[in-house]
């Protein structure tokens, strides 16, 4: 299990530093959630450069659309 959460963290650290020339915002909100400060493109060369530790408090990095409002 370890191991499974690990992959899908790094996995969502490479989203976050694919997405970073498009929502930027978004990206540092990503990386602020993983607690990492590797965002370079160059880390991209290898996976597995995440350090182990703990994870931030999850927030949605979108907020939610209101139907009735948008209706």
């Amino acid at each position: 299990l370890q191991t499974v959460l690990y992959n899908l963290l790094e996995s969502i650290r490479f989203i976050g530093v694919m997405i970073s020339p498009f929502l930027p915002k978004t990206s540092e909100k990503i990386f602020e959630q993983i607690k990492t400060d590797i965002t370079c493109y160059d880390s991209l060369n290898a996976f597995g450069k995440l350090k182990e530790g703990t994870v931030g408090t999850a927030v949605p990095p979108f907020a939610r659309i209101d139907e009735a409002k948008k209706l």
